[in-house]
């Protein structure tokens, strides 16, 4: 079963990861990208209205960037992370690396909880743009069928959308 998420332009997905654009003062020297993204995640247990340990692994696909980095107008990403949870509710943590389009990569570590919309924290704690983070909150759009599945077989796919913004 794929359930389809639209994640706001306030943030970026755990599943895929935004932040606050920099300040005026500090442009210069603070680590900064913004891109389109979409990606697919899968679940190696099916979430369903039960609660259970989940771990998944995405594949998000960064494009028209503008960044303080030359050369980065795309990327790819690939996450693996676990939570705790539902269809209803979740906690988790998730570990995403990013191979830029200039040959560069990030390394971004993020926290999450959905009780409702998903909130995501997340930092680049490696590789280009080293120290930029932030938030996000993030909402679940998917046919009715999905909470059939939630209270059924689970559900195993989510494709998601949205903006990234982060910034150090």
């Amino acid at each position: 079963m794929r359930v389809r998420l639209f994640i706001s332009t306030i943030g970026v997905t755990a599943l895929g990861f935004t932040a606050l654009w920099p300040t005026a003062a500090g442009a210069a020297a603070t680590p900064w990208v913004s891109c389109s993204f979409s990606g697919i995640a899968h679940m190696t247990t099916p979430m369903t209205m039960t609660t259970r340990h989940i771990r998944f692994t995405s594949v998000v696909h960064f494009s028209q960037c503008a960044s303080s980095a030359r050369g980065v107008t795309r990327g790819t990403g690939y996450t693996t992370g676990a939570f705790d949870g539902s269809c209803a509710t979740a906690a988790g943590t998730a570990v995403q690396r990013i191979e830029w389009a200039n040959g560069r990569t990030s390394i971004v570590h993020a926290t999450f909880v959905n009780a409702g919309p998903e909130v995501v924290r997340e930092s680049v704690t490696k590789g280009l743009f080293k120290g930029a983070g932030g938030g996000n909150v993030n909402a679940v759009v998917g046919p009715p069928s999905v909470l059939i599945r939630c209270g059924g077989s689970g559900v195993t796919t989510a494709d998601f959308v949205g903006r990234i913004v982060m910034s150090g």
